[in-house]
């Protein structure tokens, strides 16, 4: 039984409780006797825990009021050191012990935002599969950053671009041969590059390339390809021949190369093939304020008087259809041809790249040239100053030499970049020189005029008509088409 004083366990035929004193009587046994109410030793502990929570709620609605500081435990401490201004993308650090004696703010890790930029281009295949594996390569390296690869047929790239640039939806980066947009088109449609483009980055690049994105003093892409004309030639069919150095030699070397029923020089003549020949004879095309100045001087008469004399050479073809001329080349049938940087894979292909030789166009009155398309990477005009920092950022990583070397293995394009290692293919060395004195195209809105006006003067004399005669029609003509 139990003490009916202290509760303290006791025998049944005990008298007085051992821990108390207290005694029982011993007439009403304790087991037939209802217990006196036990005095229990829980009440002390909760009557502290009720003031304790009192006192808390006492303390916070003080605080509340000003009247005191927030106690000093680290974890209610965050309620002020975490500032106002703090947005999602932020991670708050929660201050140490040894900060707690300090007014200080608890200091805040700025993450990246993630920003993704659109990619518009028109390559295929073998460069498409380039870009497509270095973005995703990039974008596991940058983590904040997303890239949207769209591809867009080239005979739809300009009017599609123009029309999503006026709704406001501009790609973030485009892909697109200098040319392909007038100087007063640039100026709305893409962002001055000015500081963005890393000036290391820039200095690799070919000088008349960084030309060709320039207009009124601001450099609009970071170039990447080039495109020119060059001479191939067949090595097993010029033997022990060096390719000619003028024209005239390479006259006299077609007829004395020329395979049997075939031909020493396979020549186009359309005007972007043959253009650089304008200038190798000392002619103009534009003066300071574009306006057409062929007729000034002798060196477009030149220009077509050998192009008459071309088409009535022995062991020459010349023509207009580049690939009747082409098929010349590749079945060993012509032993030269003037053609574009972008042939070099193919023939190398068809022939054996131990068998096709590339060099500098033959020099006529000067030193001849081509005309220069640059194709490059443009920052829409639309994007914000974080959009353009992540686009250049992307842009300066295609555009290095490890990147573009890729390209270069895969598809034969000819880099911008002079620090690219062209040696695995010899081909490429000629034409990264053929480049080196191009002349980009021009890309005055005068430019349009001048493809339809000059090639129908070369077939005017290839069908007779006076050089002088052709070279005033088409002054005339581009002149008038630009209301100048």
């Amino acid at each position: 039984m139990e003490c009916p004083n202290c509760g303290h366990e006791m025998a049944l035929d005990q008298e007085s409780c051992q821990n108390c004193g207290t005694r029982t009587s011993p007439a009403e046994p304790a087991a037939s006797s209802p217990a006196a109410p036990a005095k229990s030793n829980r009440t002390p502990v909760v009557i502290i825990a009720v003031v304790v929570v009192l006192a808390l709620i006492a303390c916070l609605c003080l605080a509340a009021c000003g009247l005191i500081g927030i106690c000093t435990l680290p974890y209610l401490q965050t309620a002020q050191a975490v500032p106002t201004r703090a947005v999602v993308r932020q991670t708050v650090m929660l201050p140490t012990r040894s900060s707690q004696a300090k007014a200080t703010q608890a200091p805040v890790r700025t993450v990246a935002p993630r920003e993704t930029i659109s990619i518009w281009y028109t390559w295929t295949t073998g460069e498409d599969a380039v870009l497509n594996d270095l973005a995703s390569k990039y974008m596991q390296e940058h983590p904040n950053v997303r890239i949207e690869l769209v591809q867009i047929p080239s005979t739809e790239f300009k009017e599609r671009l123009q029309v999503v640039t006026a709704a406001g939806q501009s790609p973030t980066i485009v892909m697109a041969y200098h040319d392909l947009f007038d100087n007063s088109m640039k100026a709305t449609m893409f962002r001055p590059l000015g500081d963005l483009a890393p000036v290391e980055l820039v200095a690799q690049i070919n000088p008349q390339s960084v030309d060709a994105v320039t207009s009124d003093g601001q450099m609009y892409a970071v170039p990447l390809f080039n495109t020119c004309v060059t001479l191939y030639y067949n090595k097993e069919l010029l033997g022990d021949r060096e390719p000619p150095q003028t024209v005239q030699e390479m006259v006299v070397l077609a007829k004395e190369v020329a395979p049997q029923k075939g031909y020493g020089l396979a020549w186009n003549s359309l005007f972007f093939w043959s253009a650089g020949y304008l200038w190798g004879f000392g002619g103009q095309l534009f003066d300071a304020d574009a306006k057409c100045v062929l007729d000034q001087g002798s060196g477009a008469v030149d220009f077509l008087t050998w192009m008459k004399g071309l088409q009535d050479a022995e062991g020459v073809k010349l023509d207009n259809n580049i690939s009747s001329q082409s098929d010349l080349f590749r079945a060993g049938k012509a032993a030269m041809i003037n053609d574009g940087s972008w042939m070099l894979l193919d023939y190398q292909k068809s022939l054996g790249a131990d068998k096709v030789g590339v060099a500098l166009l033959p020099a006529a009155s000067q030193p001849a040239t081509s005309l220069l398309a640059v194709e490059g990477a443009y920052i829409s005009a639309s994007t914000s100053d974080s959009q353009a920092a992540a686009a250049m950022s992307f842009i300066a990583y295609l555009a290095a030499p490890e990147q573009i070397q890729l390209f270069v293995e895969k598809s034969g394009r000819v880099p911008a970049n002079l620090a690219v290692d062209i040696s695995a293919n010899p081909g490429l060395s000629g034409l990264m020189e053929q480049t080196k004195n191009a002349i980009p195209v021009p890309t005055v809105p005068e430019m349009a005029a001048v493809w339809g006006a000059m090639e129908n003067a070369i077939q005017q004399v290839l069908g007779g008509t006076q050089p002088s005669t052709a070279v005033t029609n088409a002054t005339r003509d581009i002149n008038r088409a630009n209301n100048k």
